[in-house]
């Protein structure tokens, strides 16, 4: 019995250890980078602490609600916006240098560009074929 349990812990032993010699050696690397670069930024973070003497604020006014302040806080005053005197239609359409551009439809031209292109099959052959070459693969298409 006890031999068995030895064979089958050598066993196990041999299974990790080809485990460990199957797996590629770019993978390692790449693994032992990633930890590097997770361990660098860790450290980075904990000694980012800024090292000074933090302000304190005291207790008592962190916990006061604005019905236990004693003091409003200040108003903000907003300028008054100018006014604004917007130019005239037809002075704006006289200064514009319009381009023309008329909008044209896509449908319209997708439908021209295929009437110039050559059928080179139907959809039943199509379906028919394989796609086994580089022509059965431009009739599908």
């Amino acid at each position: 019995m006890a031999e068995a349990i030895l064979k089958i812990s050598e066993r196990r032993r041999w299974m990790q250890q080809a485990d460990r010699r199957n797996k590629p050696v770019w993978l390692r690397l790449m693994i032992l980078g990633w930890c590097g670069c997770g361990l660098f930024l860790a450290g980075l973070l904990a000694g980012c602490g800024g090292g000074g003497a933090s302000p304190e604020i005291p207790a008592p006014e962190l916990n006061e609600s604005a019905e236990e302040r004693k003091e409003p806080l200040p108003a903000i005053e907003l300028a008054p916006l100018e006014p604004f005197d917007a130019p005239p239609l037809a002075d704006l359409e006289r200064e514009a240098n319009w381009i023309e551009r008329p909008v044209r439809d896509g449908l319209v031209l997708l439908r021209e560009a295929q009437a110039d292109e050559k059928l080179l099959g139907t959809v039943s052959a199509a379906l028919a074929m394989r796609n086994e070459s580089a022509e059965s693969n431009a009739t599908i298409l």
